[in-house]
């Protein structure tokens, strides 16, 4: 039988329990930690999150699910396999590539990036049609410098 003095370590119990289970659907149901761990990820891709960071660097820049957000030189999809799903119900993700085939046939091998819309960008040719005027609300760029320096 419980006394009274065993009561206050049972009610400190039952609300660690209810924390805890808090915490865990608050964890389960941020859409960015979704987006960082779903399935459509690349194994390689997936290995590199430890040093790259792709929830805190996100999350620094603000990027919310609804945000209408460009993506500048994506390269092999290592940000767009994170922001397609992320913003896939309710923001709009343009990737403004160069023409790419190998990105293009990324983004039709899996339907979780149907709601991508690829534009033009090539700044050696002055081609800048990255997304409709005032439509954005971040446009990010990843590794791309080094690159865009050594076009011209």
């Amino acid at each position: 039988a419980l006394t009274r003095r065993h009561r206050p370590m049972k009610t400190l119990f039952a609300a660690a329990i209810v924390l805890a289970t808090v915490g865990a659907q608050a964890q389960a149901i941020d859409p960015l930690k979704a987006a960082v761990a779903a399935d459509n990820r690349t194994v390689g891709n997936v290995a590199r999150d430890a040093h790259r960071h792709p929830y805190e660097t996100l999350s620094f820049f603000g990027i919310k699910p609804s945000d209408t957000v460009v993506e500048l030189s994506p390269g092999g999809g290592w940000y767009t396999e994170i922001l397609a799903p992320y913003l896939r119900e309710q923001g709009q993700l343009y990737a403004a590539d160069a023409g790419s085939v190998r990105f293009k046939a990324k983004m039709d091998s899996m339907a979780v990036y149907g709601k991508v819309k690829i534009t033009a960008f090539d700044p050696a040719k002055g081609v800048l049609d990255i997304a409709p005027p005032g439509s954005a609300d971040a446009v990010l760029t990843f590794r791309n410098v080094h690159n865009w320096m050594g076009s011209g």
